[in-house]
């Protein structure tokens, strides 16, 4: 290999670049390429945990209501627990009553108040249906039973720690 092959060979991608970047500059792949479209805006409601998970990361949790929500889902795997951004999630789990459903429950400490907004709780649950899993619809009853069991030990956990 000469001096010369050497110095092309170098020089040689940083050409390349830039040439791609003026010819992208002035519009000759203009529409040659699909623009991908946006995610649809997410629901603000209190079983969309994820969406808030963001307005969850500036204040810390209630340190109550944080133990509260590990104590209740201690007989499900956890797959996040994250305490400064005050979000909670569990892996699938599977009752043994009924082997062809599975939940995930998301828990979201909002505040560091002790209030029942501070909890908000989401549950995805699905069905087995010919080897595929499909969602079904979540009983509002279900949701607010778990949110009431948190709550309501957090609020034992707060009154013990006053003493």
């Amino acid at each position: 290999m000469t001096a010369h092959s050497a110095a092309v060979r170098r020089l040689a991608i940083p050409v390349l670049v830039a040439a791609a970047l003026a010819l992208s500059s002035c519009g000759m792949f203009d529409g040659l390429f699909e623009s991908v479209p946006e995610d649809p805006p997410r629901s603000s409601n209190a079983s969309d945990v994820v969406g808030n998970y963001a307005r969850a990361r500036r204040t810390r949790p209630n340190v109550h209501a944080w133990q509260a929500a590990r104590e209740t889902l201690t007989f499900m795997r956890l797959r996040t627990s994250d305490y400064y951004g005050g979000v909670l999630a569990t892996d699938w789990f599977r009752p043994k009553a009924s082997p062809n459903e599975r939940l995930r429950v998301t828990v979201a400490i909002m505040a560091a108040d002790l209030v029942p907004d501070t909890v908000r709780v989401s549950v995805i649950k699905q069905r087995r249906s010919r080897g595929n899993w499909q969602d079904v619809a979540v009983s509002a009853a279900t949701v607010a039973a778990i949110h009431s069991q948190i709550f309501k030990r957090a609020q034992v956990l707060k009154a013990q720690s006053v003493r």
